[in-house]
């Protein structure tokens, strides 16, 4: 049987009944004599559990406000090193997409560049080329004029030459008729002369 009935069935054998204010007392009593140690030690030891929950409780809280802010900060340079790492990666882009472009643009002159000497100097062999040609032919109808000069000259002097071998013959026969006319008439004084005088 457990003190509480026992301490019960006192108290409703007294003379006064269970619900009078002395047989209360007297439970209290009984009680306070009974547990009351263990009452007090059990409420030390639930104190020194809160005290002990408590404490252990905010150490948590502690723990957990220093874990969320170790995370936190984590998180933050995490954020902050990856968003550097993408600035530098675009600032990288950047400077690679400004060097392909300069590059692209220094061959776009240089070729520009090439295109244009290549084209004055195409120019300039056309114009020599023109100017050799011209030379050229200028030479050659140069010496094609002396030659036919030289062959009108000596067409001249041949012709100038039968002109003069022409007369020549005129005066040679004109020669050649005179003295035949002289011989003629030498040949008639000398017979005359010869018959005994001249003739009446």
């Amino acid at each position: 049987m457990s003190v509480d009935k026992m301490v019960e069935e006192s108290a409703a054998r007294s003379d006064d009944g269970p619900h009078s204010p002395e047989s209360v007392e007297n439970v209290e009593r009984i009680r306070e004599i009974l547990f009351g140690p263990q009452m007090r030690e059990h409420g030390q030891r639930l104190s020194r559990i809160e005290e002990r929950l408590s404490a252990e409780s905010a150490e948590l809280k502690a723990e957990l406000r220093r874990r969320l802010d170790s995370m936190e900060a984590y998180a933050r340079q995490e954020v902050g090193d990856l968003g550097e790492r993408l600035r530098t990666e675009r600032d990288e882009r950047t400077e690679s997409g400004t060097r392909v472009s300069q590059a692209l643009a220094d061959s776009m002159q240089s070729l520009e560049r090439r295109l244009t000497e290549s084209d004055e100097r195409t120019a300039k062999y056309l114009r020599d080329l023109r100017q050799a040609m011209f030379d050229q032919i200028k030479r050659v109808l140069d010496d094609l004029a002396d030659r036919i000069t030289t062959l009108e000259n000596l067409q001249n002097r041949h012709l100038e030459d039968l002109r003069h071998r022409s007369v020549d013959r005129f005066e040679f026969a004109s020669v050649l008729t005179e003295l035949s006319t002289r011989v003629r008439e030498s040949g008639a004084n000398g017979l005359g002369e010869s018959d005994g005088g001249p003739k009446p």
